[in-house]
């Protein structure tokens, strides 16, 4: 064999060794991230806007493009709804990935890892009614109830630029102010990721629930 054939059969065994490894050699693609909606929550009295400071919950003056005022609702389809309420679901942060879990009557809303699996003993466990408690301005609010606890996510009676919310007893008198301190309303705000980053446009479109 010449040496010019010699290096048409090395090359022609490289090329088979590479055909024959290629697939090995790609690396796979990573799984696409999940859509997720993000959804916003504004109390009825001062229109602030439920928010995550590393650690609790407070309200502060409305900003759709600030992704700790982001929440993704996720549903616990595994807890049984109750009469007349909506599925059981978790309140987790976009910007710290935490969720909102009850510590006691009147106490500051924390926010703690989310629990993989919450069973209906669960303090992360959030629910509301499917009726509309309250119509203001075209705008439904809801009480968002504890699912365990069954206290309400409230604005703390205080002024401020950001402002504590608590766990209270539901008011007694809806119309009241301190009903209008335990009343949210809940619409989309951006499209994206559970990862904190970059900010979605705000969608302006309101979900019912």
């Amino acid at each position: 064999m010449t040496n010019s054939s010699r290096r048409i059969a090395a090359a022609a065994i490289t090329t088979l060794a590479l055909a024959l490894t290629g697939a090995q050699s790609v690396p796979a693609e990573a799984a696409p991230a999940a859509t997720v909606i993000f959804k916003k929550y504004k109390v009825l009295n001062g229109g602030k806007q439920l928010a995550a400071t590393f650690g609790t919950a407070a309200t502060a003056a409305a900003n759709d493009q600030d992704s700790f005022q982001h929440w993704q609702r996720i549903s616990a389809f595994g807890v049984p709804a109750q009469s007349g309420f909506s599925t059981p679901f978790q309140l987790k942060n976009r910007a710290t990935g935490l969720c909102l879990r009850d510590t006691g009557l009147n106490q500051v809303v924390a926010e703690r890892v989310c629990e993989v699996a919450p069973t209906a003993t669960s303090r992360q466990l959030w629910h509301n009614h499917i009726a509309v408690d309250r119509t203001v301005n075209n705008e439904a609010y809801r009480f968002r109830y504890n699912r365990a606890s069954g206290r309400v996510l409230a604005q703390a009676p205080q002024f401020g630029i950001q402002v504590p919310v608590v766990a209270q007893t539901q008011a007694s008198n809806i119309g009241s102010a301190a009903a209008a301190l335990q009343l949210w309303e809940q619409e989309n705000v951006a499209i994206g990721t559970d990862a904190a980053g970059t900010i979605d446009p705000p969608r302006p479109d309101r979900e019912r629930l």
